[in-house]
């Protein structure tokens, strides 16, 4: 099972990890993706990585100078202690908004944008209503986006498989016989 303190700075390029994992903060993992697809957008719209920290610190003084920061009462949750003493010494921020920084992008462009890059997990908009958003309507088609099953998380942990081939070979060849079925 996937936890916040089983990630490390190697799960992902810190430029696009969600602030609730560098801060060791509970949350949704679901809400952790968004988060990464809000950064890709932004740089997307901007031409630029949007949050660009040259570390940890840096990175999350970053991210609540333009997302806003935490109440006195959340920062208890941070288990990061350098990132809890820096944001008490940053004291409160307001969120700023993207619509002056992107001032070129369309406004529903810059909503959704502002909706996938909340610093709170909990009240970050989740895939369906992202989906649903109007910026995206001319590309979401609800019927051809089916909802799968959850994936158990024990299906990604290579590190305690084997190391013999034959498990690989299996697993490549159960693929090409789905492949081909679809063709």
């Amino acid at each position: 099972v996937v936890t916040y303190e089983n990630m490390t700075d190697y799960v992902a390029t810190r430029w696009y990890r969600a602030p609730e994992v560098t801060m060791l903060m509970p949350g949704d993992p679901k809400a952790i993706d968004i988060w990464g697809a809000g950064c890709v957008m932004g740089e997307l719209m901007e031409r630029e990585v949007i949050f660009e920290g040259e570390d940890i610190e840096h990175q999350i003084d970053i991210i609540t100078r333009q997302c806003g920061s935490l109440s006195a009462a959340e920062l208890k949750g941070v288990r990061n202690s350098s990132v809890r003493s820096l944001l008490q010494r940053a004291g409160r921020r307001d969120p700023t908004g993207f619509h002056r920084r992107m001032s070129d992008a369309s406004a529903e462009a810059v909503d959704l944008l502002e909706q996938l890059l909340v610093l709170r997990p909990q009240e970050r908009i989740t895939v369906g209503p992202a989906l649903a958003h109007p910026f995206l309507e001319d590309h979401h088609y609800e019927p051809d986006e089916p909802e799968g099953p959850t994936i158990d998380p024990r299906e990604f942990d290579f590190e305690s498989q084997t190391d013999s081939m034959k498990p690989i070979r299996a697993e490549l060849l159960r693929e090409i016989a789905i492949y081909e079925e679809r063709r």
